[in-house]
């Protein structure tokens, strides 16, 4: 019976059982101190290779500290991609600049870089250069439209880890951001790291993450509540049955999240901008001890699968949190998964919410064809270190006559 096979979401996460136990100490006895966070700090930065580390309540707080450190605000716009997720021009938006969306490439989910010298005005002030489900851009090409332009590099490293020995790349971005919540390849339930290389935005960065707000007692007993049940309930075997007991949870607003629409500023005020708990930072320092053993598990599986359905150019192999591609009817390739898959989507919209959220973000329907065409179109392969790779045999016969190829896109 299929009750019975294991079910991996996309929020199976990356936690160990040791994890769980320390939680639950959490819980009944307290704690660990805020040096926690600063520890955290300091091997994160060693790990990714970054100079310096800041840790912020959220990836989207780790980029709005970011803007806030060299001032963009009014009148300055920031160029970033379509297809993201909200939370990103919602950062932007935060502190009064304009988002400018520039389109996408079918065969990475990465900006077109040929579009971007257009998108650029004497009013913007950075590019947000997203690594879209983990795959990397071309950061040397991009430095190079920029050229001499005081135009800041932005990367969102929000669905990568990006140590310098998993990828070839040799370009350098001003500044680098991360989310390490519970569907990312490093997990702290919620949570963002900020990284710089210089020492005077670092020190400015510290300043605002010291100056962020405290998440309440009872909101901390929440978060670890959520981690402690997170874990339980989607545990491979038993996800089937204990899944009601998260919606409850959900239904009854006990699970501790950021909404996407959570508001990280209001008038100029840092409401809703918070730091990093110690707790997290516990779960962030267990993590970095596991991240080789994760990385090389996801290269793994993205070399299974490119091996199967071959998507990507590149022969490299990457640490992807998700192996995307296109196919031509999305609802056929998704009937067709087995049980043990998770059958979500990212992304359904060129910004995540759709319409809804459209006229908040600034985003103009039409404007980025590329991306709404993929939104049609994309599939993907959620990936985690606790997902055998053997469960990617139903992919050694895949049809590749059904996927959605580019030149047919192009004819569009």
């Amino acid at each position: 019976m299929k009750w019975f096979k294991p079910s991996y979401t996309v929020f199976s996460g990356e936690n160990v059982w040791s994890e769980f136990f320390t939680a639950l100490r959490c819980l009944f006895f307290g704690m660990p101190n805020q040096d926690t966070v600063k520890q955290f700090e300091i091997e994160y930065a060693k790990t990714s290779g970054c100079r310096f580390a800041i840790a912020f309540g959220a990836g989207r707080m780790a980029l709005y500290a970011i803007l806030r450190t060299v001032n963009i605000g009014k009148n300055d716009e920031v160029i970033l991609q379509a297809f993201t997720c909200n939370v990103v021009p919602r950062a932007i938006r935060s502190v009064c600049a304009q988002p400018v969306y520039v389109d996408i490439e079918a065969k990475d989910f990465n900006i077109d870089i040929s579009q971007i010298d257009k998108a650029i005005t004497n009013k913007t002030r950075a590019i947000i250069v997203q690594h879209s489900f983990g795959i990397p851009p071309n950061l040397e090409l991009i430095k190079k439209v920029i050229g001499d332009r005081n135009i800041l590099i932005i990367e969102d490293c929000a669905h990568a880890f990006k140590p310098a020995k998993y990828y070839d790349i040799n370009a350098t971005s001003d500044f680098v951001f991360f989310s390490t919540d519970h569907t990312k390849p490093l997990n702290t339930q919620v949570g963002g790291v900020a990284c710089t290389e210089s020492e005077q935005d670092a020190e400015q960065l510290r300043l605002l993450a010291m100056r962020a707000s405290r998440l309440s007692f009872l909101q901390r007993i929440r978060m670890i509540i959520t981690f402690l049940m997170g874990f339980l309930c989607h545990r491979p075997y038993l996800f089937p049955f204990l899944r009601v007991i998260l919606a409850a949870m959900n239904r009854l607003k006990i699970s501790f999240v950021w909404p996407d629409e959570h508001q990280i500023a209001s008038q100029g005020v840092d409401n809703g901008f918070y730091s990093m708990t110690p707790f997290q930072a516990f779960l962030g320092l267990s993590q970095l001890r596991r991240i080789d053993e994760n990385i090389m598990h996801r290269r793994a599986m993205f070399d299974r699968l490119q091996s199967s359905i071959g998507w990507y150019k590149s022969h490299q192999s990457i640490p992807v949190l998700r192996y995307a591609f296109l196919v031509s009817s999305r609802p056929s390739f998704l009937k067709g998964l087995c049980y043990g898959l998770s059958k979500s989507v990212w992304f359904d919209s060129p910004i995540s919410g759709g319409r809804s959220v459209y006229q908040d973000v600034r985003y103009e329907e039409g404007s980025c064809p590329v991306a709404e065409i993929v939104s049609q179109h994309i599939v993907n392969i959620s990936i985690t270190s606790k997902m055998p790779i053997s469960l990617l045999k139903q992919f050694d016969q895949f049809d590749k006559k059904s996927l959605f190829s580019i030149n047919e896109y192009n004819d569009e």
